[in-house]
């Protein structure tokens, strides 16, 4: 291998991800203390049912069709992009992948009202445990009909085909609600209500739910065995209790290590704020400091598209949260901070941006190319799938900054949604294959910043070229 490359933004989770999450809200639902009752005292009321709001059935959409296209384990999703980049037209060489948590549990929580300690846990009862059998149930007949209604499965050609993609879906969603229900019912006659704790890890007293948990503890097993090709960055809310603590104190428990460090398992962060807050939500300042000190990566959505909270009362709440604008003052309080605005503002402001950037329509991309000056500043192009996108690219990338800070990304899991893809990820590589290599391998090394993995890509490069 010659050569590597580096996928500075994906993701390797699954439909079992979004529902694990759904599951876990549904449960403090029932409880009532979802999603906190610190929310509860400041006069935040519980939300209803899932089954009763049709915005949540809207998002259901998403769920299935994760289920449909994307359906294997974190290494199986791994693995699959690495066959499509090795089946692509990009010279012969390793991938290496920055693959992002998403943390999806507050979608439907108040903003700015909670996080400020963890909730008093409250004993599981036999009630309970029916009552969430029962609405999990009927949750996941939801998703069943929202499957059915998916591309993915449209596409299959016969009518047998189809109905036994919905058999294994239904029967993975059974597995994981007997999984759930068994693990409380275990912790309620254990007198141990709370969610069982990662064995290798210490939280640091943070509040984890079940899909954040599982998905945590596969991607860390996932760089421990590829230590060289995988670097994942833990997602972060503002909202999830303790999370600061979780970011600067959390732990592996044999080495002692930190959980976020220079040599792992986690990297960097990751931020979305389209879910409901501000990158410039004053409770993310200790993790940003932590962070410039440590000069640990942040990754965060910046683009308007995005997958948003469904009782949100603002009409596009990712263009409210997620605007580029946002971060000026985050970067006047932390300057050297290390950070990817994800996206570069969209394929549409991009394209609107190298045909006029004085448009209004490119607005978010000048905005991240003006925020690129900072010295850590960077952006990518993930989820770029439109094929006739290069060009729009190849014209931006004549601006000098925009050439030293632009990092190759795919969105992937994320992208095998695009229709432009039919499913095939090697399709994404060879439309932007034309890229300066800079994209895939110097820009990510600087953003990454690991310094011992920068001299041996180096290393490897000097010795393919002698």
């Amino acid at each position: 291998m010659s050569q590597i490359r580096f996928d500075s933004h994906c993701h390797l989770f699954n439909g079992e991800f979004a529902f694990r999450e759904a599951l876990a809200i549904l449960w403090d639902i029932i409880r009532g203390r979802y999603p906190h009752e610190v929310a509860r005292a400041l006069g935040v009321k519980a939300i209803m049912p899932l089954s009763a709001c049709d915005r949540w059935k809207a998002k259901l959409k998403y769920i299935a069709s994760l289920f449909s296209v994307v359906t294997g384990s974190c290494e199986d999703n791994y693995q699959f992009e690495l066959k499509g980049y090795a089946q692509s037209s990009i010279p012969n060489s390793q991938l290496v992948l920055m693959p992002l948590m998403m943390d999806i549990f507050y979608i439907f929580a108040d903003g700015i009202s909670f996080g400020l300690k963890v909730s008093k846990e409250i004993p599981p009862t036999d009630e309970n445990l029916e009552q969430f059998k029962t609405q999990a149930k009927a949750l996941m007949q939801d998703v069943l009909r929202e499957a059915s209604n998916t591309l993915a499965l449209k596409s299959l050609t016969t009518k047998t085909a189809r109905q036994e993609n919905l058999q294994q879906i239904q029967t993975r969603m059974e597995t994981l609600i007997d999984e759930y229900s068994a693990e409380l019912s275990a912790q309620g006659k254990a007198g141990a209500p709370g969610l069982r704790a990662a064995a290798v890890f210490n939280f640091a007293g943070a509040e984890i739910s079940w899909g954040f948990r599982d998905h945590f503890l596969e991607l860390s097993a996932l760089q421990q065995k590829y230590p060289k090709a995988v670097f994942p960055f833990l997602a972060v809310d503002p909202r999830r209790p303790n999370i600061t603590q979780l970011v600067t104190n959390g732990k592996v428990i044999s080495s002692g290590k930190k959980i976020i460090s220079k040599d792992g398992p986690f990297y960097g962060i990751k931020i979305y704020p389209p879910l409901g807050y501000f990158p410039n939500d004053p409770r993310l300042d200790d993790i940003y400091a932590y962070c410039q000190l440590k000069d640990i990566p942040i990754t965060a959505h910046c683009q308007p598209v995005s997958f948003v909270n469904p009782l949100d009362p603002i009409p596009n709440p990712s263009q409210y949260f997620a605007h580029p604008n946002n971060w000026k003052s985050v970067l006047q309080k932390f300057p050297s901070l290390r950070l990817n605005l994800a996206h570069f503002g969209g394929v549409d402001s991009v394209i609107a941006y190298a045909n006029d950037p004085t448009s209004s329509n490119g607005e978010w991309t000048k905005v991240i190319i003006d925020l690129l000056t900072y010295k850590n500043v960077y952006t990518d192009i993930a989820a770029f799938a439109d094929p006739g996108i290069a060009p729009s690219l190849i014209k931006i990338l004549k601006i000098p900054i925009v050439q030293e800070k632009l990092l190759f990304g795919t969105d992937y899991v994320i992208n095998m949604l695009h229709g432009n893809l039919h499913g095939r990820i090697e399709t994404y590589f060879n439309n932007l294959s034309t890229l300066p290599p800079r994209l895939f391998i110097d820009n990510p090394l600087k953003f990454l910043a690991v310094p011992g993995f920068r001299s041996f890509v180096y290393g490897l490069r000097i010795a393919s070229k002698g």
